[in-house]
């Protein structure tokens, strides 16, 4: 059976799912766990009821083992069903009984068992915990069934425990030593200089390897082989290392893990915490979060590390922008859907789509040799000609449970995707998709949109209306196609243009340390652009808010005392704290994000609410500044952030 279908009626039954319905402990078991847990795809025999959790309590007699309500194991063999095997506990509880006291119970468990996730739920609430082994037990998900009601959160729920999923993160664990044990074996090794010798001839012997669509960089303690996305096609990457405790050990990751977890801090030093993945422990060791495995790494393993995904994920970020910029994407809200990665165009009625499907079964091209018999049958749209083996684009309705569900809908979104196939035929076999992009090629999302505005759409509506007027209005009338362009920033000529690529920056430079390299011109280059703001500027509580916050912060850091809120701040005691800023800055490595959010959110406001005076040159000094950083933030908030909690 494959996911998607799995999905579906996982999606379907806990939409039927009444809590009301059951009255006791025994029901949350058998109406609610079981049924939910073969959705997620669990065998029943790879379960087991009443586990018992065999523990030996100094001076306490002998009694009756603890149980466990249910144990999930990765296999149906009972005799390996052990510790070592378990994935998944549960413990149920009456219905709205409080799961807070016995969180502690089911931990107890998870410590006997080495599960991967406890859950705790009485049928109206659910907790997930996973279970780390250097750091206390994450909680995932605190959920209640009728937020699971919603598809996006019940999708997130089965691509993180479904059998497979916790099943192979249980398999791919590579390192099983504790912290204090890796580290204590490091140590004794360093202080050995023969036995040190000898394991670095270990080490494995460096070199780059490149083909088609695929890279392999290899330096002495790690190796990682990633293929490479084609345009919007999903890659991804293995990772090896030569050290004798991991050796031998491999972890593979998804495109979704490396854009989620890995591409963040690229060219920046792991000990400045701009890399996701990374968290220092102690001077020389760092605990790696990758994908699904967490391992320890010395300082030198950690190094090599960085140092081939910053070579490996440029060349995968600049795939993905070139896509973007190839196919004229950037304008277009993304839509992660089964079938790959879309873009949404425009909108129409359910009548109007449906009216767009017909006439394209109508003219299919083995139907006829009109200009409009362009279309290969399909529950979508599909343009293409008897010429070309692969279509121009896709255009999918906006993807629910099924297409009858979604045509229930009033309103269809209409989906942009290129043909995953002919990009991927022109990529294999002429070197390049983008010698394809065009008219009579693979068609960009710029150019699909307007074909489907000023000449499909008016077509099917002129061929289905007829002479009937008020049916013509009426099908023109569901047309949606609201559009909010910026101007592009080359073109700025006035100071108050810029605030709607400095909200985009501030909303997601919350979300990352930056290096003060790349912040730098930004602070210096908008200081000099509001510095000469009139001093009668509204809000001066509001700047002095957050200036004063970036300073609180920064002494008690220090340990001292802070007073400037009791001072009269005025407009210019507020730019000559900025300028400090950027003094401060040009002397850092990186900058918290703390004070990145704050200082944006003060430009913001002077370039709002102020009368501002400035030069051309020094606008355009605020836009060369402008656009590395914005165009960080726009790819981290397409790419990096949907995909950092899948």
């Amino acid at each position: 059976m494959s996911n998607h279908h799995q999905i579906n009626l996982l999606v379907e039954w806990i939409n039927n799912f009444n809590p009301e319905l059951l009255k006791n402990e025994d029901d949350v078991e058998t109406k609610f766990v079981l049924p939910f847990f073969k959705l997620l795809g669990y065998p029943e025999n790879n379960r087991r009821g009443k586990y018992p959790i065999k523990a030996y309590k100094p001076g306490k007699k002998k009694g009756r083992d603890p149980e466990a309500d249910h144990v999930y194991f990765s296999t149906d063999n009972q005799e390996k069903q052990n510790a070592d095997t378990s994935l998944i506990i549960v413990e149920a509880k009456k219905p709205k009984e409080n799961l807070e006291p016995h969180i502690k119970q089911a931990k107890y468990y998870g410590e006997h068992l080495k599960s991967v996730f406890l859950v705790i739920t009485n049928c109206y609430q659910v907790k997930v915990f996973k279970r780390h082994r250097h750091r206390k037990d994450e909680l995932v998900f605190d959920i209640t069934t009728d937020e699971l009601k919603d598809k996006k959160t019940v999708l997130d729920f089965y691509e993180k425990l479904n059998f497979e999923i916790v099943k192979q993160f249980n398999e791919n664990t590579a390192n099983d030593l504790t912290h204090s044990q890796y580290v204590s074996l490091e140590k004794a090794l360093q202080r050995h200089p023969d036995i040190q010798d000898i394991l670095d001839k270990g080490d494995f012997e460096p070199s780059t390897t490149k083909g088609k669509n695929y890279l392999r960089v290899v330096k002495d303690k790690v190796a990682i082989e990633c293929n490479l996305p084609i345009a919007f096609d999903e890659g991804d990457c293995t990772i090896e290392f030569s050290s004798i405790i991991l050796r031998g050990s491999t972890i593979s990751l998804t495109h979704k893990e490396i854009l989620g977890n890995l591409m963040t801090g690229l060219n920046t030093k792991p000990q400045w915490g701009t890399r996701h993945f990374l968290r220092q422990i102690e001077d020389n060791y760092f605990e790696a979060s990758l994908g699904r495995t967490t391992v320890i790494l010395s300082a030198a393993e950690t190094q090599d590390l960085c140092d081939i995904f910053d070579e490996i994920l440029s060349e995968y970020k600049s795939i993905i922008i070139e896509a973007e910029n190839s196919l004229e994407t950037w304008e277009f809200e993304p839509v992660d859907s089964y079938e790959g990665l879309g873009f949404n165009l425009c909108s129409v009625s359910q009548e109007l789509w449906e009216l767009m499907v017909q006439f394209s079964e109508e003219f299919d091209y083995d139907e006829g040799d009109s200009d409009w018999h362009i279309f290969e049958r399909q529950s979508y749209i599909k343009v293409s000609n008897k010429k070309s083996v692969f279509p121009h684009v896709l255009i999918f309705p906006k993807l629910t449970t099924n297409y009858n569900n979604l045509l229930s809908e009033d309103e269809v979104n209409l989906i942009y995707m290129p043909s995953e196939f002919r990009l991927e035929f022109m990529e294999n076999h002429y070197g390049s998709w983008q010698q394809d992009v065009g008219s009579r090629g693979t068609w960009t999302a710029t150019y699909t949109k307007k074909w489907l505005l000023e000449e499909f759409i008016p077509k099917v509506i002129d061929y289905y209306s007829g002479k009937n007027f008020n049916y013509r209005c009426k099908l023109e009338d569901t047309i949606d196609n609201t559009e909010n362009k910026k101007i592009p920033i080359q073109e700025i000529d006035e100071h108050s243009y810029l605030v709607p690529y400095l909200r985009e920056i501030q909303e997601s430079i919350h979300l990352s340390t930056f290096e003060a390299s790349l912040l730098y011109p930004y602070y210096k280059s908008f200081t000099d652009l509001i510095k000469s703001t009139d001093s009668n500027i509204p809000g001066m509580d509001y700047i002095r808010g957050k200036l004063g916050n970036i300073e609180y912060h920064y002494f008690r850091k220090k340990g001292k005392e802070y007073s400037r809120y009791e001072q009269n701040w005025n407009f210019e005691h507020a730019v000559n704290f900025l300028y400090q800023q950027v003094e401060r800055i040009k002397a850092s490595e990186y900058e918290d994000s703390h004070n990145a959010d704050l200082i944006s959110r003060t430009f913001i406001w002077i370039l709002e609410e102020g009368n501002l005076h400035y030069s051309q040159t020094q606008l355009n000094a605020a836009k060369k500044a402008l656009i590395p950083l914005w165009e960080l933030s726009r790819f981290e908030e397409r790419h990096i952030y949907p995909n950092r909690y899948h």
